[in-house]
């Protein structure tokens, strides 16, 4: 005598804590487990991910993964993003390195002002420069 002939399917598998989606797929003979349905989009996440060096978010890797055919949320994506933990990495700001300035050589011939009408006319504009010598 089955179970489900004297109870409510919905009883039951609040009983055993199943969901009645799985319940119906376990009697149809499909998989009960609904994370198979991701695993392929899990591998194909992560291996977006590497290949972008770690800076691909949710949002790049979903349409990327649009463009090789595999459809997939947005919030999915994240979601096994977060449970795989996978962060992307924040690029260094670009810091520019600065030249030596005690090189002992002149700066530049363009900077040189040679006539008292470029030096006033430079001051003039909140700039402060020197003549060469």
């Amino acid at each position: 005598m089955s179970l489900s002939k004297t109870n409510k399917v919905s009883y039951l598998c609040s009983l055993f804590e199943v969901s009645r989606t799985a319940y119906y797929r376990y009697r149809r003979g499909e998989s009960h487990n609904a994370d198979k349905k991701y695993n392929r989009p899990k591998h194909e996440i992560r291996i977006e991910f590497i290949r972008n060096l770690k800076r691909y978010g949710s949002r790049r890797i979903k349409e990327s993964l649009k463009q090789k055919g595999i459809k997939i949320s947005r919030r999915k994506v994240a979601e096994i993003m977060r449970k795989e933990g996978l962060r992307t990495i924040q690029p260094t700001r670009f810091i520019p390195r600065t030249t030596d300035s005690k090189h002992g050589k002149r700066v530049c011939r363009t900077f040189c002002l040679n006539s008292q009408s470029q030096i006033d006319l430079m001051q003039f504009g909140h700039r402060i420069l020197h003549t060469c010598r």
